[in-house]
């Protein structure tokens, strides 16, 4: 794949300008970039110092995980000609800094000596308050990357509050942006499907992108064809790169945070009334505010998470105990009908998985939506599970619906034929003979299969009027939730009065 700053800063020509800027402004002390991991805060720095050709000493820094609780741990590339006595001590690794700024001056410069520093959330306390000291008594200029400002050291959030460091925050890149950045990567054009799977995938985040390139260059789902570069075959599972990229950028939230989002990953989308009275409201808010998730504007303000790439990560991690827990209490904690039909679906398979199961007529009727919605797995669980005698014959149409969209035509009119023989109503027997004809039209069945249908439903001992049914009690069994008029779902029905839910 391609290299280079220009692919670095695709989308961010603008940001880099006013950062400069900023940067440059005699009266300030400095800048504080914000963004995800992986956004590209080193790619813009880096841009911006090429862009003012810094003509003082520049000093630079990382904070590390693995040196949070070393006092200067973060400064200690430059403390080596320090003894072990004076290493401890804040003035002598003042003065050691000190001269590594001032190292190499011959004299005034058009500019002061700056501080770069990458990760500054994970900086040590001293380190974070020795570089703050420097700035506030400007003795250097900062340029700061953080990925939060709520776990900014205090020093630099303090600097920030006042005014003092002017913030520039790093937002993903929008569609146009990865379709640009991923058209240089590949090194040609793409095409514009693909494109959108991918920002939709990655969120915009350019290391995330990178990362699933090479992986559909590595396995060949992403091929070039007639010079356009597509997606050929369905995604396999992340690699573990990208697994390791999306738990590194989760790995400092709390607690509390990880659970959110857990049940945010697993019940997405959900209700907001729903996921507050499962999670902490703290967590949640802290996650919306951090652009972890998002609230929806649509009926019950759905909350999914920002990133397809972190819920499909949390998913596989999740144990299967806790996973259930969890489905448990958003199954406890949701409102009949207050999801989308997706949302109801999802909820009736948790209640199978976790051994509650919706009612017969609730089965019966996320059978009915599933199969409008093609999901046949679900649509034959739904429908297998249903057992009351009233409603049998209506599962078995499902059933039968969900092996003729998979093609085995000759087991979905033995199931039609079964259901015939159960029903004991008029809508479930013009249901099952309308079945009947479309599944013997499909199969190219002969005239007098076909008329056997007819002479069926024309005879006194039809099954329906056996038991007495009427159109009459038809009508009164007839389904009436508001789901089944979803126009995606809605054709004609089965028997068996359900329980309304909202659509």
């Amino acid at each position: 794949m391609g290299d280079g700053s220009s692919i670095d800063l695709v989308g961010r020509g603008r940001l880099v300008e006013d950062i400069a800027a900023a940067l440059d402004e005699p009266s300030g002390f400095g800048v504080m970039i914000v963004g995800a991991a992986g956004v590209g805060k080193t790619a813009v720095a880096r841009a911006v110092l090429e862009r003012l050709n810094w003509t003082a000493q520049v000093l630079r820094t990382t904070g590390g995980s693995s040196l949070r609780s070393i006092p200067f741990g973060a400064l200690a590339p430059y403390l080596h000609t320090l003894s072990v006595a004076d290493a401890g001590s804040p003035v002598a690794v003042l003065r050691a800094v000190l001269g590594h700024l001032t190292r190499g001056s011959t004299g005034r410069t058009q500019h002061p000596p700056l501080l770069v520093v990458d990760d500054a959330h994970e900086l040590d306390s001293s380190s974070s308050a020795l570089l703050a000291q420097l700035v506030s008594a400007r003795r250097a200029k900062v340029l700061v990357m953080i990925r939060d400002i709520t776990t900014a050291p205090v020093e630099f959030r303090s600097l920030g509050a006042d005014g003092l460091l002017a913030r520039f925050d790093l937002a993903p890149l929008d569609p146009d942006a990865v379709n640009a950045l991923t058209s240089q990567l590949l090194g040609g054009p793409v095409l514009t499907g693909t494109a959108h799977a991918l920002a939709l995938t990655t969120g915009g985040n350019p290391m995330f992108l990178r990362a699933l390139l090479e992986q559909g260059l590595g396995e060949g789902y992403l091929t070039q064809h007639d010079g356009v570069w597509r997606q050929v075959t369905e995604r396999p599972m992340l690699s573990p790169r990208l697994r390791d990229l999306v738990r590194s950028q989760l790995r400092l939230r709390s607690a509390a945070d990880l659970e959110a989002l857990e049940t945010v990953a697993l019940a997405e989308p959900i209700a907001l009334d729903a996921v507050v009275r499962c999670v902490d409201a703290d967590a949640l808010n802290r996650l919306r505010d951090d652009r972890l998730v998002a609230v929806g504007s649509g009926p019950g303000a759905p909350v999914s998470l920002e990133h397809p790439l972190h819920g499909e990560v949390l998913r596989s991690q999740v144990p299967a105990a806790r996973s259930m827990a969890i489905r448990r209490k958003v199954l406890a904690a949701t409102e009949p009908g207050s999801q989308s039909l997706e949302g109801f679906l999802r909820m009736v398979v948790w209640g199978l998985d976790c051994g509650v199961p919706p009612d017969d007529r609730e089965l019966l009727e996320a059978a009915i939506v599933a199969n409008g919605l093609r999901d046949s797995d679900t649509a034959l669980r739904a429908a297998r599970a249903v057992s009351a005698p009233g409603l049998r014959g209506s599962a078995l149409i499902e059933i039968a619906r969900v092996h003729a969209r998979r093609g085995d035509l000759a087991y979905a009119r033995d199931v039609v034929d079964d259901a015939l023989r159960r029903c004991t109503d008029l809508r479930l027997a013009k249901a099952a003979t309308l079945l009947s004809q479309e599944l013997k039209l499909r199969s190219r069945a002969s005239f007098e299969d076909l008329h056997e249908d007819v002479d069926r439903w024309r005879s006194p001992h039809r099954p329906d009027r056996a038991a007495g049914g009427s159109a009459r009690s038809g009508r009164a069994a007839r389904p009436g939730a508001a789901r089944l008029q979803d126009p995606r779902v809605s054709r004609t029905r089965p028997s068996g009065a359900v329980r309304r839910y909202r659509g």
